[in-house]
């Protein structure tokens, strides 16, 4: 399960056609890169209008990137919901897959209020259409402490390194990483 989520973030960081559409709304905007259209084709007008600040809510960028966060963080809180009741061979791996859904959750969250702001704060998976659409939307503040509170288990708990098949699991040094630009 905890490997479902690192899968959700190959689709928010990949970088094709509108997979990647993380790099559009973040680099693409800053003034680390720029978009240079080609006069006689303008097909891709949305990518320009990201590069210009004319964002719309209709950019597919715009909808990939909020459905494929909140996926992830769907992911997050199914395992976050079971990991207490799991049973583990392994109390040590209990504590690595809770530690290591909290820090993709935080990341997901950091993504989405700098992003858009006031979001909705999702603790708990959706089971059914009935929740789809609770809770409201949080201040900026709520959702900092939440990331704030996910990345400190997380400090707390992930390992320093991994070997093996492990490599490339969140670390304390990514955790620790995150901290840090959200306290910037």
């Amino acid at each position: 399960a905890v490997n479902g989520i690192y899968s959700g973030l190959q689709r928010i960081y990949n970088g094709t056609d509108t997979e990647g559409a993380i790099y559009m709304l973040t680099e693409l905007r800053s003034d680390n890169s720029d978009y240079h259209y080609y006069n006689l084709d303008r097909g891709i007008q949305q990518r320009e209008d990201i590069s210009d600040f004319l964002m719309h809510s209709a950019s597919v960028y715009n909808q990939y990137v909020w459905n494929e966060l909140y996926n992830a963080v769907q992911q997050a809180n199914k395992v976050l919901g079971s990991v207490g009741t799991a049973e583990f061979k392994d109390e040590k791996l209990r504590i690595r897959s809770e530690s290591e859904a909290r820090f993709i959750r935080a990341l997901l969250y950091f993504h989405l209020v700098r992003l858009y702001g006031e979001v909705p704060l999702r603790l708990e998976a959706t089971t059914g259409p009935g929740d789809a659409f609770t809770p409201k939307q949080a201040t900026v503040d709520e959702i900092y402490a939440q990331i704030k509170q996910d990345v400190k288990f997380a400090v707390e708990n992930l390992e320093v390194s991994y070997t093996g098949t492990n490599i490339g699991r969140a670390t304390k040094g990514a955790a620790l990483t995150l901290e840090g630009e959200v306290f910037l």
